[in-house]
């Protein structure tokens, strides 16, 4: 997704888009009004990203873990997203490059021990995070209490050539079943997380 800016009546404004395939073409869709201010719509833009990005990650672990519990020895996860990186705010896609939380990232995952903090019924046994950096400084910052074990299935997909590419030229909707250039598709990626979720379900 990206920030588009229209100017109307002398007046600007923002707005946040991405890149939808319809057959050949690729269309620019609006997917929010992000209002009259730049600074705040990059802040806006950003979270609707993370919460895009979550809310597609969620589905997905919910769909691989009712899966990999048929017998009823079930795992409960919490899936967290690392913080906002430098990257993010310049609408790069890092990929399996390691990317650099920024000031607002490591805020973010400052704020997230107090979230944990305050729910009763938030006690994990173990935090896994990917081998990447900006994972891995994330969940140094918000579980420094807990052992945390990085493995790299839990990597983002690696867009291969586009790895740290403008986001508007990584098209998920062109990659589900087809790699990216010298890269992974996204079936690729769902192999290695239900690997990973399998993983789980042998652990006592």
């Amino acid at each position: 997704m990206y920030i588009v800016k229209k100017k109307i009546k002398g007046k600007e404004y923002y707005y946040l888009n991405k890149s939808v395939r319809q057959g050949n073409k690729v269309l620019s869709k609006n997917v929010a009004y992000l209002g009259k201010d730049k600074e705040e719509a990059e802040k806006k833009a950003e979270e609707i990203r993370q919460k895009e990005k979550a809310d597609k990650v969620i589905e997905k672990a919910k769909e691989i873990v009712g899966d990999v519990s048929e017998k009823n020895n079930f795992v409960k996860i919490t899936y967290f997203v690392h913080g906002t990186t430098k990257d993010n705010e310049k609408k790069i896609s890092t990929g399996q490059a390691d990317g650099e939380l920024s000031e607002l990232g490591i805020k973010q995952s400052k704020e997230l021990v107090n979230q944990i903090n305050d729910k009763k019924d938030k006690k994990f046994d173990v935090v896994f995070c990917s081998d990447l950096k900006r994972a891995v400084d994330s969940a140094k910052i918000s579980f420094s209490n807990y052992k945390i074990i990085q493995d790299k299935r839990l990597r983002e997909c690696d867009y291969g050539e586009l790895n740290q590419a403008k986001e508007e030229k990584v098209v998920y909707l062109d990659h589900i079943d087809k790699k990216f250039p010298n890269g992974e598709s996204l079936k690729d990626v769902e192999k290695r997380m239900r690997d990973f979720l399998e993983f789980l379900k042998g652990k006592p």
